[in-house]
This record gives C-alpha cells, structure tokens and sequence, in this order.
C-alpha cells in the first residue's frame, strides 16, 4: 500500500458510511421540501438520488495529493470560476487584475510542494486521469519558478501600499534626524549638557567626556536635587531661561522630533530591510530570468517596464535613519 492509498485510507470521508443512516422517506421528504420551483421534475426513487449522489462524491482517484489539499484547491478554483488554462494565462501573463492579491495568497498557500509538483508534471501523458485540482496543478507544473513568480507578482502588487504605509514613518524619522543635526540652538543645549555633566561627574571615571550618547538625555529627570523637589530637566530650563536665552526655544527647531519619537525604529528598519531584500531578488531575477517557450509569457515585460522603483531610494531612507550627531 502507498502513502497516497495510506492516506486515504486514513481519512474521515474515506470511512464514512453515511449510506447506513437512510430511512424510509427520507430522499421523499428531501424532494418533497426543497425542490425548485418552476415545471414539474420527473421524481426520482431514493435508490435513483443515492446513485447519483455517490456518483458525483466519487470522481476520480486522486493519484498524488492529499483530499485535504485537493479540496483547498478546488475551493480556489471555484471561487475563480475559470478554466485552468484560464488561470495559467493569466499567471504567465503576471495579470494583476483578475489575479487579486488575496488570489495569488490563497495559491501559494495551497500550491502542492515541489516534490508533489514534480510527480505531477510527470503525468501530463495521462492528465485525464487526475481528479480535477491534479489536472490543474499539473498545468501549472510547466511554469519554471512558479513559486517565486507569484511571490514576485505579489511583492509588486503589494510594493505601492507598503510605501505608503511606511512613507510617513520614513519622512518624519528623516526629517527629525536632519534637524538634530543642523539646530544650531539644539547643539549649544547639548554642549551645555555635556559641561554640566563633567561637572557633575567630576572625580569620576565619567569625567572629561567628549560626548555622551543621545538616548543620556531620557536620563535627565532621574537626576534629582538633594531634597528632591526638582530634577536636572527643571535646573536646565532655569539656566536657559536666565542664562543662556540663545538657547530657548530649540525645541521649535526639531518639529518632526515628537512624531519621530513614535516610529519603531526597529519595525520601520525591518519593514525597509524586507523590501530591500525583496528589491534585489527581483532584480537578480529580472538579470538571470530565461524566458519561457510561451508566447503568453510577460514576466519580463511587465516586472521589468512596469516596476522601475530603484533599491537605492530604499538605501537612503535606510541610511538617513541613522546619523551622526
């Protein structure tokens, strides 16, 4: 016994005996209360409806993948409602229409594997034979790469919504790290702080810093007076207020600051990291692609003519997240 016929065997519907639970009446009832309607319909016997019932639950036997698959891929079929070649078109022509976004998600989600794929592209000699959802995935075994051309659709299909929705973050991050560079009042408070700061820390292992790291300033209003009523960030505002007047009013320099101060940097660096990535996969592709013996096939023409966006713009928003002080 294989493991097909194993599996099979080992499924729910395969052991089902639902034929056990007819009753006298039963198909009667069931016409009786759900025919259509419209002209008289010849009534069928009980046996006649079984028949046909069991009939169209039969279908063909599949030969290599799973009934669970199988289903999950006649779902997708049916929800398309097109012949297979259809859909094999509409892949080599990389359609972006009636190829939907959550369409190409739910394929790739229920693709058999490699292997399976495989198996199948041997058998296009006696396609017939396969259930319904094998002929289809045997269609589509001749399409090279076909894994990586559907991620690919879909990371171009994907790719102006996810600049959009990254393009604030990016902006704002951008422009916050530009105005802590160039807020002249900014740096004189910095200075001020670093000369406070070896001040205080005068006779310590700290003392005569060059500098100090930008996330030293989330520490000042930890560092209380001796009866504890006001904080470093109090004494400060005091000292440019009365002292140091050139100062005030540097926060009006740093606009994009606060709304920066929301961004994950983290999240947003990884979001950029992905789609670099995914940037240069596509070229790399679009560079090494062969294209197929099918007229029908415009991977190179629509990735390459449509999808102009260069890696290196992504380079910079990546580049600009991190600057020197």
């Amino acid at each position: 016994m294989n493991q097909h016929e194993e599996l099979q065997r080992n499924t729910f519907w395969a052991k089902a005996k639902e034929d056990k639970l007819e009753k006298p009446g039963l198909f009667d009832e069931l016409t009786k209360t759900f025919a259509a309607k419209g002209a008289p319909q010849k009534k069928e016997s009980g046996e006649g409806l079984e028949k046909k019932a069991a009939t169209k639950k039969k279908g063909k036997d599949l030969k290599i993948i799973d009934p669970k698959s199988a289903q999950n891929l006649s779902i997708f079929l049916g929800s398309l409602k097109l012949p297979h070649r259809e859909v094999k078109k509409l892949i080599l022509n990389c359609d972006q229409k009636v190829l939907t976004e959550s369409a190409i998600t739910s394929l790739l989600k229920y693709l058999p594997s490699t292997e399976q794929m495989q198996q199948l592209g041997n058998m296009k000699d006696n396609i017939d034979d396969l259930s319904d959802p094998e002929q289809f995935a045997c269609l589509l075994s001749s399409i090279k790469k076909l894994e990586q051309r559907l991620n690919m659709i879909l990371f171009k299909m994907k790719f102006p919504e996810d600049m959009q929705d990254i393009k604030p973050n990016v902006v704002n991050a951008t422009a916050a790290c530009r105005e802590v560079k160039t807020s002249h009042k900014f740096s004189k408070f910095l200075e001020l702080v670093l000369l406070m700061g070896n001040f205080m820390n005068a006779g310590s292992r700290n003392e005569g810093s060059m500098g100090f790291e930008m996330n030293y300033l989330t520490k000042l209003s930890s560092t209380k007076s001796m009866d504890g009523q006001l904080t470093l960030v109090h004494f400060l505002e005091d000292m440019i207020e009365t002292k140091y007047p050139e100062i005030s009013g540097f926060e009006n320099e740093l606009t994009h600051v606060e709304q920066a101060a929301r961004v994950s940097d983290d999240l947003l660096q990884k979001s950029i990291t992905t789609m670099q990535g995914n940037l240069k996969k596509l070229e790399k592709e679009l560079e090494t692609y062969k294209p197929l013996n099918d007229p029908e096939d415009q991977f190179l023409a629509v990735m390459k003519i449509s999808f102009k966006y260069p890696a290196t713009v992504l380079d910079s928003h990546s580049a600009s997240l991190h600057p020197g002080v």
